[in-house]
């Protein structure tokens, strides 16, 4: 099953507003801890087998701007 990609934001360092992208689990809708260097194939919450084929990572925004 492929991730559900969201966009969410946070206070990097504290004071910096950042978003980024955010993949969550489609069978129990759990945050995923993946990234460009880390696609997990099964979901650590319920076991869903997930496939990150195609799918473009993209860098943190600042928000700042």
């Amino acid at each position: 099953m492929k991730p559900i990609i969201t966009k969410r934001e946070y206070m990097k360092w504290g004071f910096v507003p950042t978003r980024f992208q955010a993949f969550i689990c489609p069978a129990c809708n759990d945050v995923l801890n993946a990234g460009r260097d880390y696609q997990p194939k099964f979901c650590a919450k319920c076991g869903a087998r997930l496939d990150f084929t195609g799918i473009t990572f993209e860098d943190e925004e600042d928000l700042r701007k």
